[in-house]
């Protein structure tokens, strides 16, 4: 399969598809343009060590990228001729890969998207399926043993020498600023082949799952069980924890939990609630903390109560004309924080407007119908 991946043709569009990514240069300090330089001789260079057992890839150089939580993301540099090679790999490995992964991951596929997943989410729900056990795994890429997944990797593609050759990748160390460091347990994040050998690794959790009837959606390290029953959610979560265990793989526990369509929740840049899927938009407060509202929801605009001198309140509006679609739904959240106890100025004010209007009436209406009358009272 070697000779196959490492045609002068294959290397060719390899190099393309590098170059035109200009990547940063990696541990040995040539950057796209210095090996574009003297293009052929490098690549029949490449080919030949690679074909004749000799070649030996650099270390990856690591970089730390802020994480909005304060943290950083761990990224790994392949020096350019180990991403060529590492690309001139993945196109012949995966047309043979993908067709034997589970349809139930999304991620670093050729054809899938967010967009199908979130599509397959929905139609999960629309079965009857109201609860979801969220679970992501804690330092996917990081965590993954070298051995099994050696093993795993033979089991899609039982050829010597990509498996040789895979392994030099995973194990040639990081340089990270003035150190190196062995790499005896996982892959680096920006290697060209990490996320197919992810998905490789982890396809036996995701046939783990489905094999116990469960409704699973997964991108990457994050995934999504859909179920009909809370208790079948816990069960749900309880059995993924025990596939990563499995593969010696740890669950992050603050992206673990059991939630419901009707209480909401995100996944994938998205905000499921009741029967909606609305993009998530990240928002940072003044205070520095984050929350995330739905993309096609405008800005709330700033509302502030005054109190009648002749009795009873009004909504004051800031900074522009508040719609009926925000009234209502401020009107709706408002009120149930009241009923709750966690009502705030705004939500007393709304309850006491709704109190006069249900006086003036000679009989009580639902609240789906007061809604539009109190919006109207509101507003005079």
């Amino acid at each position: 399969m070697l000779r196959q991946a490492f045609t002068s043709e294959n290397l060719c569009r390899a190099w393309a598809q590098v170059r035109s990514r200009n990547a940063a240069p990696g541990a040995d300090g040539v950057t796209v343009s210095g090996f574009a330089l003297n293009l052929e001789h490098n690549l029949r260079r490449l080919r030949r060590e690679v074909l004749a057992g000799r070649y030996r890839p650099c270390p990856t150089l690591r970089c730390h990228i802020p994480k909005a939580d304060g943290d950083f993301r761990r990224i790994g540099i392949p020096a350019v001729r180990d991403r060529i090679a590492q690309r001139a790999l993945l196109d012949i490995l995966m047309p043979r890969i993908d067709p034997q992964l589970a349809p139930c991951s999304y991620a670093y596929r050729p054809r899938r998207s967010v967009a199908q997943a979130v599509s397959e989410i929905g139609r999960l729900r629309s079965t009857g399926n109201s609860w979801v056990a969220r679970a992501d795994i804690d330092l996917c890429f990081e965590s993954i043993p070298h051995a099994p997944l050696l093993r795993k990797l033979w089991s899609f593609v039982p050829d010597a020498g990509v498996a040789e050759l895979v392994k030099r990748w995973i194990t040639a160390g990081v340089v990270d600023g003035p150190d190196f460091h062995g790499t005896e347990l996982g892959v680096q994040q920006g290697d060209v082949l990490s996320p197919v050998l992810c998905n490789v690794y982890l396809d036996s959790l995701d046939r783990d799952l489905l094999g116990r009837g469960h409704g699973l959606v997964r991108y990457a390290d994050d995934m999504l069980v859909v179920c009909a029953s809370k208790r079948a959610a816990l069960d749900a979560s309880g059995d993924a924890v025990m596939a990563m265990e499995a593969l010696h793989l740890k669950p992050d526990p603050a992206k673990t939990e059991v939630t419901s369509f009707i209480g909401g929740f995100r996944f994938l840049g998205t905000i499921f609630v009741g029967s909606l899927a609305l993009p998530a938009v990240r928002v940072q407060r003044p205070d520095g903390s984050v929350h995330y509202r739905s993309g096609y929801e405008p800005e709330p605009p700033r509302i502030s109560v005054e109190r009648r001198k002749q009795g009873g309140v009004k909504v004051r509006v800031e900074g522009g004309p508040i719609t009926d679609r925000q009234l209502a739904r401020m009107l709706s959240r408002e009120v149930v924080r009241e009923r709750r106890g966690e009502g705030t100025e705004l939500g007393r004010a709304l309850v006491e407007a709704w109190k006069e209007l249900k006086q003036s009436q000679a009989e009580e209406a639902p609240d789906c119908v007061n809604r539009r009358a109190i919006m109207t009272h509101l507003r005079a």
